[in-house]
């Protein structure tokens, strides 16, 4: 069964390429796998051959193929064989991508561990004659296991592999082709798994190189990208330019079968033997094999490249005509092996080597007598193969060769004095050189040779210097130097300040200003901030006015040809605290009375807290600046105290400021004695009103006294009425009510005089109040006074609920009066029966039991209404006793 399952894997692998043979209506399809040229002039060529069901085709001989293409003209197919029919070995080198990300929660699921199975699988479905080697590589690139044919060395190698690490793709491909070139059987292919890309930086070798290794190592790589993050684009280019294919594995359950298909692949190839009789310089030949059987015929192609096992060395560029100036020749190097170096070697000299390119040798004739001299290059390679290039150079008849630096032309308008050095030479010695300026008489040199451009000397423009050298032979060199010259442009120096020098005190410093003319203009600024120049030429810095940290002083000079030269020095402002400065306040004051205190900061950057503390008491925040706070002396005891200023600015800085002072006693004792008269006053209204309290009490039991004789007289009244005449007792009633009437109207005059006696009692407490108090108590005396006022007020309203009362009485009167006629009437009516005594005494107990009700319920509510009236009086006369002290208090 577990057979069973590669073949199936295989089977749905190539159904793909089935249909596509089938829907291109082709029965054969022939696939090139493998070119290798590494022996040329035999060259072996690997293919695989499938019928229209994608089935590898065996049984075909050399007749079956044919060579084509540009290579078919200088070679030929000289032998055909089948891998699996005759029996032949291969070689594999397995790289496995090991980094941290082929990692997994579940090794036997994880990448890796699918890595491994498929691996496993691919080992056991070769020959025990095949070679296998196996290369792991994360960080670095690790060959886990040479080229073995014990499978179960191999299979330990595999179940070995642990992941984790970075990923050195580009050093792995490379390392791996060149294990396989070094295979025990021509036969051999790299089959590399990864599921990322270069990471880490860790390869040695550049991007392409393991591509050019295969292809110079005729060794075909197959490649494996596992999941999306694989790096596509190198594995399809790696693959493709060795003839060999690249598969896509999004997933690693994928991977046995495509490892079981490359197994049956590379069993199933044809091995195609040419002989191409090709130079070995690395030419690139397109090249054609069809193959023939009866169910049809195809052409597959391909590209092979001739080997260069020595290095081919060229001289394109090498000159026919004798050289009159220094030449530089190009060697081209070919070589499949890493060259070790490249040498010139030209007449007699020593031999100059380069050991990596481009290479290139530069021939001055100025060294060299006139005539022929040989050129030879050698390129020897790391095997020790050397390649050789020669050829011959002619020397020319030179005059001086004259050489200026720096090269005035390019320095555009100049500005500043510059020496001009003058380089001479030639094949015969140098006799005289001298150089002239403008229309100047020209100035002979002395070597070494040289010649300084002042423009200060010089007006502003256009120039010219000719520099005229003679050598022994009679030869003459001129070399003419065009320049200009600008406005000089003065030269600013600072003195006293240095790039980096801490400023953390007003400092000091002065400028020189060297020009063509006089200063006409002088500036200098710190930053953004300007300084100034006193009259003894001095720039100051102060650092409390900067901000904290670099600052640049810059100082322009102007002269008067209208050219401005600049000085800069960068300097470092030191972070300072704070400076804290007090009006209002001197140190050791005596304070007899209130005093307003400024405040106002000088700080590099914005004040973020600043506080004002009496001793250890916050007196203000100081939240402006500059702040004006009041420090009043009676918030504080007589004696010594400290007034501290603090604050904070943004850049972290603090500084205190403490100013000790005296608080006289004076202020105090004057407050003291205030409250003591606020104290006395206040005790006055309390006793004025117990007094009024007294008095509305005695009101009150006063107009009790009448409510209850009236009510007597009353009923007395009314009884005696009745007696006398029962048919009357109408008219007696109204009379007696009239009586009550008065009487009612009496009680209620006298419960005014009461309240109008507790209400005058009252105001003449608070005018008692009043005068004791002194002029800084009149405002609670006049709290007092409108409290007395109130109880007045008070006083109205009980006497009106008195009047209330009265009309109560009255009506009850009237009321009593009409059931007397009532009744009345009705003894009369019933005169026959009953007797006038019978009567007159029923109308007598009717009588004196309705005035009785009535003056009883008349006399209780005026009582309560009394109370209630007393009781109201009394609290607000305390109240504004209360509220008479409490203003005293705050007074004083």
């Amino acid at each position: 069964m577990k057979k069973l399952l590669p073949l199936l894997f295989l089977v749905a692998a190539l159904l793909p390429v089935t249909l596509f043979a089938m829907q291109d209506g082709g029965a054969v399809r022939i696939e090139i796998t493998g070119v290798n040229a590494t022996e040329l002039p035999t060259a072996i060529v690997t293919a695989n051959v499938y019928d229209n069901l994608g089935q590898p085709i065996g049984g075909l001989t050399a007749a079956d193929f044919t060579l084509t293409g540009s290579l078919a003209q200088v070679g030929e197919i000289v032998e055909v064989q089948n891998i699996t029919d005759d029996d032949l070995p291969f070689a594999t080198v397995l790289v496995l991508d090991v980094s941290s990300s082929m990692s997994g929660v579940v090794e036997e699921t994880s990448p890796i561990g699918r890595a491994r199975t498929a691996a496993r699988d691919f080992v056991e479905n070769i020959r025990e004659e095949d070679p296998v080697a196996l290369v792991t590589f994360s960080t670095g690139v690790e060959v886990v296991q040479p080229f073995t044919t014990d499978k179960a060395a191999i299979l330990a190698a595999i179940d070995n592999a642990a992941s984790g690490g970075e990923t050195a793709l580009y050093q792995a491909g490379y390392d791996a082709v060149r294990l396989a070139a070094e295979a025990p059987v021509s036969r051999r292919v790299v089959i590399l798994l990864s599921d990322g890309a270069e990471y880490g930086g860790n390869s040695r070798v550049e991007r392409d190189a393991a591509a050019l290794e295969a292809l110079t190592r005729g060794v075909p790589v197959y490649t494996i990208g596992l999941g999306f993050g694989a790096d596509r684009t190198y594995l399809a280019h790696l693959a493709d330019s060795t003839n060999a294919r690249f598969y896509e594995s999004p997933t690693p359950e994928q991977l046995e079968s495509i490892y079981t298909e490359l197994a049956a692949l590379l069993r199933s190839q044809y091995v195609i033997t040419l002989n191409a009789n090709v130079p070995l310089d690395g030419t690139t030949y397109d090249f054609g094999i069809r193959v023939t059987t009866p169910a049809g015929s195809d052409e597959a192609t391909a590209e092979l490249r001739a080997p260069i096992p020595t290095p081919v060395v060229s001289l394109p560029d090498l000159p026919t005509d004798p050289i009159i100036v220094p030449t530089t020749l190009t060697a081209n190097v070919l070589a499949d092996d890493a060259l070790t170096g490249v040498s010139f070697a030209f007449d007699d000299a020593e031999p100059v080597t380069l050991n990596q390119g481009p290479f290139t040798f530069t021939i001055d004739p100025a060294q060299f007598a006139p005539g022929s001299y040989p050129l030879t290059v050698a390129a020897t390679d790391e095997n020790g193969d050397v390649g050789i290039a020669s050829g011959t150079v002619q020397i020319g008849a030179l005059p001086p060769t004259v050489s200026f630096d720096p090269d005035l032309a390019s320095l555009g308008e100049i500005a500043e004095a510059v020496t001009v050095a003058i380089t001479v030479g030639g094949q015969t010695p140098i006799t005289d050189v001298s150089v002239a300026i403008d229309d100047q008489a020209a100035v002979a040199l002395t070597d070494p040779y040289s010649f300084t451009v002042d423009p200060i000397q010089l007006p502003a423009g256009a120039h010219q210097a000719v520099v005229t050298v003679h050598n022994a032979g009679g030869r003459e060199a001129v070399g003419f130097i065009p320049f200009n010259v600008a406005a000089v442009v003065p030269v600013v120096t600072i003195r006293g300040l240095e790039d980096g020098q801490s400023i953390t005190e007003p400092t000091t410093f002065t400028v020189t200003v060297t020009g063509q003319g006089a200063v006409t203009a002088l500036t200098a600024s710190a930053g953004d901030t300007p300084l100034t120049r006193d009259t003894s030429g001095l720039i100051g810095i102060d650092p409390m006015v900067l901000p904290p940290g670099a600052a640049d002083v810059v100082v322009s000079a102007t002269t008067d040809n209208g050219v401005t030269g600049e000085a800069r020095v960068t300097v470092l402002i030191g972070a300072l605290p704070p400076q804290i400065r007090v009006e209002g306040i001197a140190e050791g004051a005596n304070l007899t009375s209130d005093v307003e205190i400024m405040v106002d900061f000088v700080s590099q950057t914005p004040i973020t807290d600043a506080v004002a503390l009496v001793d250890t008491e916050t007196a203000a925040a100081l939240e402006s600046d500059p702040a004006i706070f009041t420090l009043r002396v009676l918030d504080y005891p007589p004696g010594d105290h400290t007034l501290n200023i603090g604050a904070q600015n943004a850049s972290g800085q603090t500084n205190t400021l403490a100013i000790p002072f005296t608080i006289d006693p004076a202020p105090a004792a004057s407050a003291t004695a205030l409250a003591q008269m606020q104290a006395t006053a206040t005790q006055a209204v309390i006793n004025a009103t117990v007094s009024a309290e007294a008095a509305a009490a005695t009101a009150t039991q006063a107009a009790v006294i009448a409510a209850t004789q009236t009510a007597e007289f009353i009923a007395q009244a009314t009884a005696t009425a009745v007696v006398q005449n029962a048919t009357g007792t109408a008219q007696v009633v109204a009379e007696a009510t009239q009586a009550a009437v008065i009487a009612a109207t009496q009680t209620s005059e006298a419960l005014a005089a009461a309240s109008a006696t507790a209400a005058a009692l009252s105001a003449a407490a608070t005018d008692q109040a009043q005068i004791a108090a002194t002029q800084t108590a009149e405002e609670a005396a006049a709290v007092a006074a409108a409290s007395a006022t109130a109880s007045a007020e008070q006083a109205a309203v009980n006497a009106a609920s008195t009047q209330t009362a009265e009309a109560e009485a009255s009506q009850a009167a009237e009321q009593t009066s009409a059931a007397n006629l009532a009744a009345t009437q009705s003894a009369e009516a019933n005169a026959a029966t009953q007797s006038v005594e019978q009567t007159s005494a029923a109308n007598l107990a009717a009588t004196q039991s309705a005035e009785a009700n009535a003056a009883t319920q008349s006399v209780e509510q005026t009582a309560a209404a009394n109370l209630a009236a007393t009781q109201t009086a009394e609290a607000e006369a305390s109240q504004a006793a209360e509220q008479t002290a409490a203003a005293n208090l705050a007074a004083t």
